[in-house]
């Protein structure tokens, strides 16, 4: 019987970040089906011939049992070749963790050397091929394939990338011979090619979990209230993130004010936002007011952790003329328009289609300056496209461009 178990160990980064989550050992141990198993790395050629590996990555919450199942390489006409690995036996790959087939015993490429976890036999062609894992016994029961370079006969259970339904076909050109899987969530498409010289990091079932990587984290003040922006790089066991608020000033703890889910696991970016719409009555106050926001983010684990403090300033009373950005931009069906004037007087802001005919009036009438005036549009009876915004008052016109996507 081979298990294997995440170890601690120094990560190396590439521009696409592979992961492995360390969980209990063998907890709910499962069959695996169509995507529970997906191939991270694939290399038919890494230096000279003969040194190949294939690295499976567990996408699954639970411990997964390989015994019944193969990898196995479909030359591009379709011929079963003889590189790949039959498990035979009882291999267990912990949920969320890698597993390193190899020809060799250490896999030496660019700035890495590391371990095979289990041997395969080798015979890929770095020209093009492609690669399934399936069910030993039941063939057509494909749980993951790629292919790369040009394929003229696909494999039995497949018949070419547009018909195949698991989440993993995908058509390469092999202008290199290392493809790396970017994100475990998202398109097939998510593959890149890595030339062999470049690579500093190949996973196995050692390799160490990569924390949430947060890249940006922004606050701005918009018509409902305010929004809150942030983007991650990589994220690993991600549950999500409980949003935090207090008054600057005021000696105030911080308070929960909602929750946004995380992806999971993902190496591809992420962009997440969320808007605090509680402090919209009160955003034209006698004084400024400042508030803080910060993110705690959350593993499935409980494990927890802060981000940095970001702050917003919600001013006085407007004093110029001026049309805010419509939020959400695009939208569906409605967005929010905000608008104030530095001097009273007559103004109209109507929404019109690139063609310059009127599609709607939003406001015409006497306004008070200082003040900001909030109107929504409704584009549900419209068609999909982009819409233009006009406010016009004592000789002045602002313009902002919508876009409307049913």
């Amino acid at each position: 019987m081979s298990v294997f178990i995440p170890k601690e160990i120094t990560l190396l980064r590439i521009a696409f970040l592979s992961f492995s989550v360390v969980v209990s050992a063998l907890s709910r141990q499962s069959v695996p089906t169509q995507g529970d198993i997906m191939v991270s790395h694939a290399s038919p050629e890494y230096g000279a011939a003969g040194d190949e590996f294939v690295v499976l990555f567990n996408a699954t919450d639970g411990s997964i049992d390989l015994n019944g199942f193969e990898v196995k390489y479909i030359t591009a006409g379709g011929t079963t070749g003889s590189a790949g690995r039959i498990f035979s036996a009882t291999t267990i790959i912990v949920s969320r963790s890698h597993l390193l087939l190899a020809t060799r015993d250490t896999v030496r490429v660019g700035s890495v050397e590391v371990l095979r976890d289990v041997s395969m036999t080798t015979g890929m062609a770095a020209t093009g091929g492609q690669l399934v894992v399936r069910e030993t016994a039941s063939p057509t029961n494909i749980l993951f394939a790629l292919a790369w370079g040009s394929v003229t006969v696909y494999a039995a259970g497949m018949t070419d990338a547009a018909a195949w339904s698991g989440d993993g076909m995908l058509t390469l050109t092999a202008n290199e011979t290392t493809y790396v899987r970017a994100s475990y969530n998202g398109p097939n498409s998510d593959y890149t090619h890595i030339a062999a010289a470049a690579i500093t990091e190949i996973p196995s079932s050692a390799t160490a979990p990569l924390p949430v990587q947060m890249v940006e984290f922004s606050a701005a003040s918009i018509p409902q209230g305010v929004l809150l922006r942030w983007r991650t790089a990589t994220e690993a066991d991600n549950a999500g993130w409980e949003i935090e608020r207090r008054n600057v000033g005021m000696m105030e703890s911080w308070t929960k004010i909602g929750f946004v889910e995380g992806a999971g696991t993902s190496t591809s970016p992420r962009e997440y936002s969320f808007v605090d719409a509680t402090p919209s009555a009160t955003r034209f106050a006698p004084s400024a007011q400042r508030i803080a926001y910060r993110l705690k983010q959350v593993d499935r684990s409980g494990a927890f952790s802060y981000s940095g403090e970001i702050e917003v300033e919600l001013g006085l009373a407007p004093e110029a003329f001026s049309l805010g950005d419509p939020y959400p931009n695009p939208f569906n069906p409605e967005t929010t328009i905000e608008f104030s004037l530095a001097v009273p007087g007559h103004a109209t802001m109507k929404v019109f289609d690139v063609l310059g005919r009127e599609m709607a009036t939003l406001f015409e009438g006497e306004a008070e300056s200082g003040r900001a005036y909030r109107r929504s549009f409704n584009a549900s009876r419209l068609s999909t496209g982009i819409y233009i915004v006009r406010l016009e008052s004592a000789g002045l016109t602002a313009k902002h461009k919508i876009v409307y996507i049913r």
